[in-house]
C-alpha cells in the first residue's frame, strides 16, 4: 500500500499537466491585471477628457457672461443717452411751439376761457381786445361769449372770426411719441364764422360763438383770429 500511494505521487509530479495549469492560471491572471489596468487608465483618460471639457466649458460660459454683462452696459449708456436727447426733443418742440405762436404774436391769440382778462388780437385793417365773458354748455358743444373791444374810431362792417379748439397738449407726450405734437395739431377742430354785425369804435362788442360738437376737456385749447376788410369813417363835410 505504501509503494503504491508512492508510486501515484512520483507520477503525479513527473506529469506536464501541473505546469500546464499553473501557467495557465497565471496567464489568466496576468491577462486579467492587463484587462483590469487598461480599463482603469481608461476610465482616469475620460475623468480627464470630462474635467478638461467641464473647465472649458465653465470659462466659456465666463466669456459670455462677461460679454452679457458688457452689452447690458452699452445698453444702460444708450437709453441714458436717449433720455437726454428725449428731453432735448421736447424742449425744441416747446420752442417750436412758442416760435409758431409768436411769429405772428398777435394775429393768432390761444385763449384760457376760464380768464377774465383780455388779449390783443391784430387784423389787416386794425387791432382789438379780445376778453371772455363766460363758456357754458349749449346743445352738443359750448357757447362761448366774448366781447371784442374796438379801441379805434374806425366802424366795422362785419368780421369773421376763425376757431380752433381741442384738448390741451403735453409735451410728455413727446417722450414716447416723437410724431404727438403734429397729431395733436391735426385733431384739432376748426370754425370758420362770418358775422354781419359792426364792431361799433370805442366800445366792447358782444358776440357769441357756437362751438360745435365740443366736450368740456376739449377746450383746454382754444385759438381765435379775426378778418375784418370792411370799415366805415366818418367823412368831413
Amino acid at each position: 500500500m505504501h509503494r503504491e500511494v508512492e508510486e501515484i505521487r512520483r507520477k503525479t509530479l513527473n506529469s506536464p499537466w501541473p505546469k500546464y495549469l499553473r501557467a495557465i492560471t497565471l496567464s489568466g491572471l496576468r491577462g486579467w491585471i492587463r484587462i483590469l489596468s487598461a480599463v482603469v487608465l481608461g476610465f482616469f483618460l475620460l475623468e480627464a477628457c470630462s474635467m478638461t471639457k467641464s473647465d472649458q466649458t465653465e470659462k466659456e460660459l465666463v466669456n459670455v457672461k462677461q460679454k452679457l454683462t458688457g452689452v447690458d452696459q452699452e445698453i444702460s449708456g444708450v437709453k441714458q443717452e436717449n433720455s437726454g436727447m428725449q428731453e432735448q426733443l421736447n424742449d425744441i418742440a416747446g420752442r417750436v411751439f412758442d416760435l409758431e405762436l409768436s411769429k405772428d404774436t398777435y394775429k393768432t391769440i390761444t385763449i384760457d376761457l376760464s380768464s377774465k382778462g383780455y388779449l390783443r388780437l391784430d387784423t389787416t385793417s386794425g387791432f382789438f381786445m379780445i376778453s371772455v365773458r363766460d363758456a357754458k354748455p349749449y346743445l352738443n358743444g359750448f357757447k362761448v361769449r366774448l366781447s371784442i373791444g374796438n379801441p379805434t374810431t374806425v366802424t366795422y362792417l362785419g368780421f369773421v372770426l376763425n376757431t380752433k379748439w381741442g384738448r390741451s397738449f403735453d409735451f410728455k407726450e413727446m417722450k414716447t411719441d416723437r410724431s404727438a405734437y403734429s397729431n395733436w395739431q391735426k385733431s384739432l377742430q376748426h370754425k370758420e364764422i362770418k358775422f354781419t354785425d359792426q364792431l361799433k369804435p370805442a366800445t366792447w362788442n358782444n358776440v357769441d360763438l357756437i362751438i360745435i360738437p365740443a366736450k368740456q376737456d376739449e377746450l383746454g385749447h382754444f385759438e381765435l383770429s379775426m378778418e375784418t376788410d370792411q370799415i366805415s369813417l366818418f367823412k368831413e363835410k
